[in-house]
């Protein structure tokens, strides 16, 4: 996975789950690490699942607790109008993003629009909490967004779309994280 193997060039210890284990051997795989992506397996039954076991394996009293970064999709803000939404796949996407949200942890909530295999760094990149964003996003460029999000504390917290267009890559990813909108509390 691109995010982890970016992460391990840089020094990083970040964990990238697409399919959750046993909750032992997810619990080893996740102690130390300063992030964990979860990137919903494509043949996975449930995201959630996925999600609530994540949450479960990652240790409370640590001294530093992981940073969780779901990867969702942006056809969730677009609701049933979307194509891709059949009712059980969105419903299963927004309790997964949910149960990131109610988990009492460091989070980020990247919604991906249609993921390409271009180059990183030839287009600018979009974040966007508009519901209807789309467009094209290269697989490197959403594993740059992830790995910055365990950085910006301005990331935390919030829910966004992401996509590429033309023009020069961010300079400053704390600026580009503060023009988000922190996601409201749970329950409000």
């Amino acid at each position: 996975m691109l995010v982890a193997s970016l992460g391990r060039s840089q020094g990083r210890v970040v964990r990238v789950v697409e399919a959750p284990e046993a909750a032992g051997s997810l619990r080893a795989a996740i102690a130390g690490a300063e992030g964990v992506v979860l990137v919903p397996a494509r043949e996975a039954v449930s995201v959630a699942a996925q999600a609530r076991a994540i949450v479960a394996a990652c240790p409370d009293s640590a001294p530093r607790t992981p940073h969780l970064v779901l990867v969702s999709g942006f056809s969730v803000a677009h609701g049933h109008a979307h194509a891709l939404n059949t009712p059980e796949r969105l419903k299963d996407l927004m309790t997964a993003e949910q149960v990131v949200r109610c988990s009492g942890r460091r989070y980020t909530i990247v919604r991906p629009t249609w993921l390409t295999s271009d180059p990183p760094g030839r287009y600018a990149l979009t974040l966007s909490q508009d519901s209807w964003a789309d467009g094209m996003l290269p697989r490197a460029d959403l594993a740059r967004i992830c790995l910055a999000s365990l950085d910006e504390p301005q990331a935390r917290g919030k829910t966004f779309a992401a996509f590429a267009e033309p023009g020069p890559g961010p300079v400053r990813w704390a600026g580009t994280f503060a023009a988000l909108t922190t996601d409201p509390p749970v329950g409000a």
